[in-house]
């Protein structure tokens, strides 16, 4: 993969994550504690998806499957992360 395709698709992926983020933050501000609600949300989200077996076709070394998955967690932090920010700035925008 060169280096221009490698950006394309970081940035595709930035679009979409920030629009999820959106969304979820859309979804959870009407919950009487959007905060709470975020925050439980993610911690059941990243239990399951910690917890998912590999179903890929290629066999993949423990290491490997390893490196996925936390690369992959570490995203999904960084994507709550980003709807609890959006919670707050909602909050603190409601309170002006």
């Amino acid at each position: 993969m060169d280096d221009e395709f490698a950006e394309a698709i970081a940035g595709t992926l930035a679009a979409h994550g920030f629009v999820l983020e959106n969304l979820y933050a859309l979804l959870l501000v009407g919950d009487p504690d959007p905060v709470g609600a975020c925050r439980a949300t993610a911690q059941t989200m990243l239990r399951d998806f910690a917890s998912l077996r590999t179903t890929g076709v290629q066999a993949m070394s423990a290491d490997e499957v390893n490196r996925i998955r936390q690369h992959a967690l570490d995203r999904l932090n960084r994507f709550w992360a980003g709807v609890e920010h959006r919670l707050d700035v909602a909050a603190d925008d409601k309170n002006k």
